[in-house]
């Protein structure tokens, strides 16, 4: 993950709280995928508001995730969008 991303991220408190998984505090980080979603956020110019990041299979399939859930993976984020303008996408 670029450096630069990585900041942003850490400050967005994104960083250590919802990168890891909710069941059980495992952590999994898709670099390509951040540097995506850090993308995203300097596009709209506004933090995002990041719901669920890595799942561990576990948890996955407790909370009813799909059997291939890219979760799993690291490289699927739930973001909120309460505080974007929907007609801007």
């Amino acid at each position: 993950m670029a450096r630069g991303a990585r900041e942003h991220l850490a400050l967005a408190g994104l960083l250590g709280r919802r990168d890891r998984c909710r069941g059980t505090g495992a952590i999994k980080i898709n670099t390509e995928a951040m540097d995506k979603l850090q993308a995203l956020r300097d596009r709209l110019g506004k933090p995002l508001i990041v719901r669920s990041a890595y799942r561990s299979p576990e948890h996955n399939r407790a909370v009813g995730g799909a059997p291939g859930s890219k979760h799993m993976q690291g490289t699927a984020f739930d973001i909120a969008m309460s505080n974007h303008d929907p007609t801007a996408f």
